[in-house]
């Protein structure tokens, strides 16, 4: 039987979360406090769905810029702050692959356009060839 992780606790009570987001949204610099505490949580949430060290890193660096942009827009609804944060990496993560499929599907038409060229230049020079020994 699987056994399941206790549900991870906030490191603040939601009235001291709110006081620093209010802060923040004041005075940017003060994301600092929001960013040191969420960073782990958001890392490992975008790290178990991309599977690469390097892209995680950016992944979860883009969710700390969009975060830190969109901040004076935040509403504070009674909700962690961490959840606002998840739901930028979500959306952040699927634009990640969409960006990867996009890449790997323009990298495959150039293989078979690369492939394509090789065969019909290759079927060229069968054809001189069977052209030049029909003339000998």
């Amino acid at each position: 039987m699987a056994t399941r992780r206790a549900a991870r606790k906030t490191a603040l009570p939601s009235a001291d979360e709110r006081l620093l987001v209010e802060a923040a949204q004041g005075d940017p610099a003060k994301f600092e406090a929001l960013y040191e505490l969420h960073f782990a949580r958001v890392y490992g949430f975008v790290a178990s769905r991309v599977h690469d060290r390097a892209t995680a890193e950016d992944v979860t660096s883009e969710v700390f810029h969009k975060a830190l942009a969109n901040l004076p827009s935040y509403e504070w609804r009674g909700v962690p702050f961490v959840a606002w944060l998840l739901r930028i990496a979500v959306n952040a993560v699927a634009d990640q692959h969409k960006r990867a499929a996009r890449r790997h599907n323009r990298d495959r038409r150039r293989v078979r356009a690369t492939m394509g060229r090789g065969r019909l230049l290759k079927g060229r020079r069968n054809r001189l060839k069977t052209a030049t020994t029909k003339n000998d």
